[in-house]
Parts: structure tokens; sequence; C-alpha cells
């Protein structure tokens, strides 16, 4: 009887073990797309159209961007995923200085990051080398504290939504709705509390691609640059950056373009900027073949700052 039982636990095994998912085959099932975001901001999408050729030299200040740097060294030779794990990096850090009173970048967000151990370690100690003085005054409250919540919701129409991406940011854990902006009386608790999920969000992206070097969104990023690449005609469209508002670094420049219109200067740097930061985000578009998208967030910063409240 007893070798009856251990025969049958064995063919149970058998029958039930699956052949893990390769990467190309987990790529081959995700919509570039259409993809299913789950609980990724919705961002809504600015109607502007794009030159359908080349046109010459990118604005002196573009999105999430700052002054032109000098290049960091070899990140032209990065792999797609190195140049995705980074901006997903930084762009946590631009997320947490709009949070944090005492903003500081002294502690990386993970003790360990096996999979990227050098790049990560490189990327906060090339931040602080050449950027110090980015790091808040402990008496200097966060931008995000005086957000003007009640005056943007006032400002705010069917036609300028586009404008207040941040308001798209989701108030539940598994869905992109309902975000911020759909609820009637909201209130900048609401927008802080939904802030602040998005940046775990983040962290545990950044977790994830540490222990095992990539994730679902990295997937995304990935088969959307292969679906650029093999379509040129589907660039420079409404579509194409309606696709690309859906991956998470470029949902994130929309966001971070939005805050810095709303709590910095329109003309000039942004905000202080490390050196590497508009390299990095000029090179996560151009992976994508999508350097036109530029234009987008241009045009996105200059009509957020016409529309600030007074």
């Amino acid at each position: 009887m007893l070798v009856l039982i251990a025969l049958l636990l064995m063919l149970v095994s058998c029958t039930t073990y699956q052949t893990p998912e390769s990467i190309d085959e987990r790529m081959a099932r995700t919509d570039a797309v259409k993809v299913t975001t789950g609980s990724l901001p919705d961002i809504p999408l600015m109607s502007l159209d794009f030159p359908k050729a080349a046109v010459g030299r990118a604005p002196s200040s573009v999105g999430p961007v700052g002054h032109v740097a000098p290049a960091v060294p070899g990140m032209k030779s990065y792999t797609n995923k190195k140049i995705y794990f980074l901006g997903i990096l930084d762009q946590y850090e631009q997320f947490k200085y709009f949070l944090e009173d005492n903003y500081q970048t002294k502690r990386p967000p993970l003790e360990f990051c096996p999979q990227f151990h050098t790049l990560y370690l490189n990327y906060y100690s090339y931040f602080r080398a050449t950027h110090p003085g980015v790091e808040r005054a402990k008496a200097e409250k966060a931008p995000l504290s005086s957000y003007s919540m009640e005056k943007n919701l006032s400002t705010r129409s069917k036609e300028s939504y586009f404008l207040y991406p941040e308001l798209a940011l989701p108030l539940t854990v598994d869905t992109s709705h309902p975000n911020v902006g759909e609820i009637a009386d909201a209130n900048l608790a609401q927008l802080i509390f939904a802030y602040k999920a998005h940046l775990n969000k983040l962290h545990s992206e950044i977790k994830e691609l540490c222990e095992y070097g990539g994730s679902a969104n990295y997937y995304v990023f990935e088969n959307l640059i292969n679906h650029m690449k093999g379509n040129p005609t589907f660039h420079r469209s409404k579509v194409a950056m309606q696709a690309l508002l859906k991956t998470v670094l470029i949902g994130n420049m929309a966001i971070i373009t939005a805050l810095e219109a709303e709590f910095f200067s329109g003309h000039g740097p942004a905000m202080d900027q490390p050196p590497m930061r508009k390299e990095l985000a000029q090179e996560i578009l151009s992976r994508l073949d999508a350097d036109w998208a530029q234009i987008y967030f241009s045009e996105l910063r200059k009509r957020r700052s016409a529309a600030k409240p007074l």
C-alpha cells in the first residue's frame, strides 16, 4: 500500500509540472500597444500634432530634465535592461524629492542589489559626487505639501485634464480607477496617499529588478522597443504616444514634468538636477525610437506652466 501511494504521488507531481516560462514567451504574450496596465496611472493624452519629419535639434529643456549636461560614460553601451533599471531608480528619487521634507540620497532604497550591483552603487556615488546640492535643507518643506489641490481641480476642465497627470494616480492598489481626479471633492491628503502608493510600487519594482533582473513592466518596455522599431509608420502619432504613456517610465515622465511646471519656473533648469538625468531621459526615448516624443513633454511643461494658478 505504501509503495502504491508513493507511485501515485510521483505520478501527480509529474503531470502537474510545467516548464518555466522563458523571457521570450513572456514577452510574446504581452501586447506592446494594448497592454493591461493594472494599477498603473491611466495618463490622459494631450492632443498634439507631431511633425512627420525630423524637427532637428531637441528643445533645451524637455520633460523631467534640466540643463544640458556632460555624458555619463558608457550609457550608450548599456543594455535595455540596464537603461530601464537606471530609469526606474532615478524616477524613484525624483518622486521622493517632491514628497519628503528632508530629502536625502545618502541611503539607497535597498541594501543589496545583486542583479545590478555595480550599476546600483555607481548611480548613488555619481549622484552624490556630482550633485550634492540637490539635498533639501532640514527646515525646507517638500513641494507636494503646498500643492494647490482646490485651485487645480477648479482650473482643470475636460479639455485641459491632460495638464494634470498626477491626478491620474490610482486610489486603489490593484486597479487604475478610481483615480484622484475622479473624486468630486478630492483633497490633498488623497493625492498624497495615491502618490505614496505609487512611490511604494516603484520601490517594489526596484526590489524585484534587483532580485530577479526583470519585471513585468520591464517586459512591456522591451516589447514596445521591438514594436516601435518594427513599425516605423506607427511613430509620431497619438496612438504611439498613448502606448508610450502606458509604460511606467514614460508615464512617470509626464507626472514629473507636470510637477516641475507646478513648483518651479517654466524657464531654465526645472529643479536642481544631477548631470546624468537629462541624458538618461533622452536615452530612454532613444531606445524606444521615440525622440520625437520630447516635443510632447516640452509642450506639456509649457502649457502647465501657463495654467498655473495665481
